[in-house]
């Protein structure tokens, strides 16, 4: 059944009183979860420790690149952990791509289970980045 409210809400059909788009419990936690990748620390007042470390360090060169993996997949758990409360036994795995010189594809792979139906539940979403982490400087 789809209890869910679907993001991102529409507002112009919030303030028209429109009936919302629904979504499912496995495509609600989906959303979140995206939604927790991809917002800053800082960016939302109410609650400024939501979200992830991702763009933290998006253009920097990073002297280190598996030092920074280990810090944002340990920022994406912990967010997961305390803001989608839906999910136990969280796991989260994180393999970068690069796709051209300057340019990294981030595959971050979410699995865990669904705490009210106990069934398993895997998300995967790729993030194209652009940090120039790829040469240390000779």
């Amino acid at each position: 059944m789809e209890h869910y409210l679907n993001i991102p809400l529409r507002m112009s059909e919030v303030m028209a009183s429109k009936k919302l788009q629904r979504c499912s419990l496995v495509d609600s936690i989906k959303h979140y979860i995206r939604l927790i990748i991809i917002t800053r620390y800082n960016e939302y007042r109410a609650d400024p420790c939501f979200g992830s470390s991702i763009w933290q360090d998006e253009y920097q060169v990073l002297p280190d690149q598996s030092e920074w993996q280990t810090a944002f997949k340990e920022s994406v758990f912990q967010s997961i952990k305390k803001d989608e409360i839906r999910l136990s036994d969280i796991e989260v795995r994180l393999q970068l791509q690069e796709t051209t010189l300057l340019r990294k594809k981030a595959i971050i792979e979410v699995t865990g289970v669904i705490s009210s139906t106990g069934e398993p539940f895997v998300h995967q979403e790729i993030i194209y980045m652009c940090p120039a982490a790829t040469e240390k400087s000779r």
